[in-house]
């Protein structure tokens, strides 16, 4: 199905406006061809090499922040990095610094670990901060960054191959998630309802 043009309404011109073809109508806003809606803008101006091209106001979604090369050359496709906030990797390294020190910095990557023993980790983890605890007792790093460590020596486990999956039978949790959602909206609409649940009372109270 081709889409028509957000702005006019009037279809794209040509069979195949994804191979190339620059499509047409009044309002110009479908200057950019369907590959925007296919793989986004900026790869969509990359493959075509169509980016000197395209008239002032003739509807791009995304703009490039700068006219750098590196930019217009594809620097924009590249994995975003750059989204990772600096601050959560100091603590990260620190609790793989707690890890390295006791069992050698990447052993995950050569021996095998099980997900169960770091599921199970993370889960004390973040419950020991859920119920009030910052820092961990013997390491004193931060139970979030510790939490963070362990989906991380998961992830990178899975990737090298070293990683015992030993987790239960699979089964469908979203659907059975989306089934109670329709109870818990029954339940916050019911006329006895009086809180919301993120009310959530602190210890001073």
């Amino acid at each position: 199905m081709i889409n028509p043009c957000p702005d006019c309404g009037k279809h794209w011109s040509g069979d195949e406006p994804a191979t190339g073809e620059i499509v047409d109508c009044e309002c110009g806003a479908c200057y950019i061809p369907r590959l925007e809606f296919q793989e986004g803008p900026i790869k969509m101006i990359e493959r075509l090499n169509i980016s000197d091209s395209i008239p002032e106001g003739a509807g791009l979604r995304v703009e490039l922040p700068d006219n750098n090369p590196k930019t217009r050359a594809g620097g924009m496709n590249k994995v975003p990095l750059h989204l990772i906030p600096p601050a959560p990797k100091v603590y990260l390294a620190m609790a793989l610094a707690d890890g390295g020190f006791k069992y050698r910095p990447f052993n995950y990557e050569v021996e095998n670990i099980s997900a169960s023993v770091y599921y199970g980790a993370q889960q004390r983890h973040v419950d020991d901060w859920w119920t009030g605890a910052n820092l961990s007792k013997d390491a004193k790093v931060k139970h979030l960054a510790a939490a963070i460590a362990c989906l991380w020596l998961l992830l990178d486990a899975e990737v090298h191959g070293t990683l015992n999956d030993n987790r239960p039978p699979a089964f469908d949790l979203e659907a059975l998630m989306d089934e109670q959602s329709e109870i818990l909206d029954f339940l916050r609409n019911r006329e006895s309802t009086k809180f919301d649940l993120h009310d959530i009372p602190s210890g001073s109270e």
